[in-house]
């Protein structure tokens, strides 16, 4: 074996070990904090909508309240008719 090959032996098995503990443990924790990070952001623009909907639900008149409510209703009742297979909707109907 040459002499000068045992250093560039000892530097591979090093890379090999560095890559295998960075693919066990810290891969998997910077993974986590890139999703972390991207729920809390994903969160905040959901709260930041959430807000801007209570904001504009409670400049509403009454009666615009009341048209929202029944436009949702009716939009989820033609849902339930297009979609909700008969033998369904007849099992649903005879728990009432």
């Amino acid at each position: 074996m040459n002499i000068y090959a045992i250093p560039l032996l000892k530097r591979r098995i090093k890379k090999t070990w560095y890559d295998f503990l960075y693919s066990l443990f810290l891969n998997p924790i910077v993974e986590f904090l890139k999703s972390r990070i991207m729920l809390r952001t994903g969160g905040l623009i959901i709260a930041g909508l959430a807000a801007l909907a209570y904001y504009k639900y409670s400049k509403m008149s009454e009666e615009e309240k009341r048209n929202m409510a029944n436009n949702i209703k009716a939009k989820g009742r033609k849902l339930y008719h297009q979609y909700v297979p008969n033998n369904m909707k007849n099992m649903f109907a005879q728990g009432q």
